[in-house]
């Protein structure tokens, strides 16, 4: 502290400040990036930001189906209701990557998974479906979605 107020008593303040406004705006600019865990400060971040939303939905896209396709086909099974709810799942997860506030947390994802589960029992016939056994690999693939959606993001466009 002591040497701040020194910068500024010698009147070199000023030229601090300039130069911190400087590199802010050639950051803003594009032509310099500043990145930090919360803050991206460059003309591209924008761009940036919707690769990064594009990569989410394309990997939650692809585990839905993956998942879809692990169900086993029992007898009466309706194909017709089954993609329709992987649908309403698919809606659910691109809501979570609209509102870009995907944590890895125990509570996030036990919630994440409450209403994965929530929107699939609401909609299914079959007793297998509404079973414990369903449940466990509903929640354990709403975890691992979770925590590649979380990834995705900390890796940026990378």
């Amino acid at each position: 502290m002591d040497t701040l107020a020194q910068i500024f008593k010698d009147g070199q303040g000023i030229w601090v400040i300039v130069g911190i406004a400087l590199i802010g705006l050639i950051a803003r600019f594009g032509h310099i990036k500043i990145k930090t865990d919360k803050i991206l400060v460059s003309r591209d971040a924008s761009e940036q930001e919707r690769t990064i939303m594009k990569k989410q939905i394309e990997y939650a896209h692809i585990a839905c189906k993956a998942f879809e396709s692990k169900i086993p086909r029992f007898d009466h099974y309706n194909e017709y209701l089954g993609s329709y709810i992987m649908e309403k799942t698919f809606d659910e997860i691109v809501n979570w990557i609209a509102f870009n506030h995907i944590q890895d947390n125990e509570d996030y994802i036990s919630i994440k998974q409450e209403m994965i589960w929530n929107i699939i029992t609401a909609e299914a016939v079959n007793d297998y479906i509404k079973s414990k056994h369903f449940k466990k690999m509903v929640d354990e693939n709403v975890e691992q979605i979770v925590k590649r959606l979380v990834q995705i993001r900390a890796n940026g466009t990378d």
